[in-house]
């Protein structure tokens, strides 16, 4: 049985609010932030943290000449499990559409709710610019969280760039495509969460985080 962790509801209010990161390392470390992306844009929004991912991945793999998603770290929700502590059987709950927690299959023999906590893709532009866009989850206290998505184009950074990747991950964001909750949805949700042949996953035992890295 994995341990997992439960998160707050999301708010649906959408705040578009991009800022240089270029703390120090030990900052960086201190806040969990990707220290490895030195002159990066970061976008803060109050929407769940899948649902920004799945905005992302689909606006890098429409905008950029390659992408592929390198890591994940994902944790299960208990929030809907039966009262004997039980994990419920699919058709059983409906997950609120602004709560951040989805259906995924593949980990355990069933489907299982779970967060995404950390959603990492790399590519390259059409220019042949390397690019580096990590998804993740903040929670702050007991109640408060958001998403952040943090873009770097460039080794160096390149600002112009990754603001119009931003500008068109939010719009994605916004202008949904899909139902939230719908099949289509849950659909590609799985495409892009779900365990792939070759990964390598690990099972954090004090935490209960899922962890795949991608060749």
């Amino acid at each position: 049985m994995l341990r997992r962790g439960v998160f707050a509801v999301a708010v649906l209010a959408l705040g578009f609010g991009p800022a240089a990161g270029c703390g120090s390392l030990l900052v960086a470390i201190e806040r969990h932030e990707p220290f490895w992306l030195p002159h990066r844009l970061d976008w803060t929004v109050y929407q769940p943290s899948h649902r920004v991912a799945l905005a992302t991945l689909e606006t890098l793999k429409a905008e950029l000449a390659e992408v592929k998603v390198t890591e994940e770290r994902l944790s299960q929700d208990d929030r809907f499990d039966t009262p004997d502590g039980r994990s419920p059987k699919p058709g059983t709950v409906e997950i609120p559409a602004d709560y951040p927690a989805f259906w995924v299959e593949g980990f355990v023999s069933e489907p299982t709710i779970v967060n995404c906590r950390f959603f990492e893709l790399e590519g390259k532009t059409k220019g042949g610019k390397r690019v580096d866009v990590v998804v993740r989850l903040e929670v702050i206290g007991k109640t408060e969280q958001h998403t952040v998505v943090s873009v770097q184009v460039g080794r160096k950074g390149d600002q112009a760039l990754s603001q119009d990747l931003i500008g068109k991950i939010s719009d994605r964001v916004q202008q949904r495509a899909v139902k939230p909750g719908s099949p289509e949805e849950r659909a590609a949700l799985n495409a892009a969460f779900g365990p792939k042949p070759g990964d390598d996953r690990d099972l954090e035992p004090t935490t209960g985080e899922i962890r795949l890295r991608r060749p």
